[in-house]
């Protein structure tokens, strides 16, 4: 089951096309949740609600949607509708523009992240265009190998259209060590690296779509993603993720949050904000359960 959490607003309208996309790969249901505000009437959110469910009747996507009645915040009234389990993906946006708080510190994805009883994906919509189906797709990773398989469910479905995939492996030496570090430092650092992308690398290869070639002459089913790893040992893990991106012309960044460190790596600080706020493409951060 998917559900999103909806505001109304028009970057929810293009998280949606995220979640339309993953639910009709996964063959499962959407539900829409939109938690009832003074500002908003409900019949604008009802019109809305009516558009999508039209479009999911066309593409045999199971739909319905709920307008919940607030419980002592937006928050809580979400936790008590979603039911807690590994089953159940929660899709949720960061802000369109970044305020005095930043994108995502403070907000309500911010919190279901945290909250840690189902899988949370929080994506950050910079290219509406994509539709949320892309093409060129980048998996940043970080920490040890098993919490880094834990995001291969999801990058799975983000798979199904995708042209190509590269795993980024960026190994971080801070201050001083960076700039006085020694070649053989280096070379082990990305030895240690490579030893963990190539493991991922195995396990995504089991998992990619089958697709049906028309070119040859009897039809045969194979992948047709381009897959492709990059190693990297810098000072500023942020910056480097960003400049591969733009050097691969990615259109999506997928981010693991599962291991205890990264929420606080990156939430206690500005470095989660610097990557929402540089991303040359889409952003989706991911908390496995």
């Amino acid at each position: 089951m998917i559900y999103l959490a909806y505001d109304g607003s028009i970057n929810s309208e293009w998280i949606a096309r995220y979640c339309l996309e993953l639910a009709h790969t996964q063959g499962s249901e959407l539900t829409t949740l939109y938690v009832r505000e003074r500002k908003v009437k409900v019949e604008t959110i009802q019109k809305k609600m009516d558009s999508l469910s039209s479009y999911c009747k066309k593409n045999k996507i199971q739909f319905h949607y709920e307008i919940l009645e607030p419980v002592k915040s937006v928050f809580q009234t979400l936790v008590h509708r979603i039911p807690q389990g590994a089953d159940n993906l929660v899709v949720c946006g960061t802000r369109v523009r970044a305020k005095k708080s930043g994108y995502i510190s403070g907000t309500i994805s911010e919190k279901l992240l945290r909250y840690h009883k189902f899988p949370v994906l929080a994506i950050r919509v910079v290219h509406p265009g994509i539709l949320g189906n892309p093409k060129n797709i980048l998996m940043a990773v970080s920490g040890k190998y098993e919490n880094i398989k834990a995001n291969l469910p999801l990058l799975s479905l983000l798979l199904e259209h995708a042209h190509s995939l590269t795993v980024v492996r960026v190994m971080e030496v801070t201050g001083i060590l960076f700039r006085y570090m020694r070649l053989s430092r280096s070379r082990a650092l990305r030895k240690k690296g490579l030893t963990v992308v190539k493991k991922t690398l195995e396990e995504i290869r089991q998992i990619l779509p089958k697709r049906e070639d028309k070119s040859e002459t009897l039809s045969s089913v194979h992948s047709k993603i381009n897959l492709d790893m990059r190693i990297e040992v810098c000072n500023d893990w942020v910056a480097e993720v960003l400049i591969q991106a733009g050097k691969l012309k990615s259109d999506f960044i997928l981010l693991g949050a599962t291991e205890k460190i990264l929420p606080a790596r990156f939430f206690y600080g500005n470095r989660m904000e610097r990557f929402l706020r540089d991303s040359p493409c889409d952003v989706g951060v991911y908390r496995a359960l």
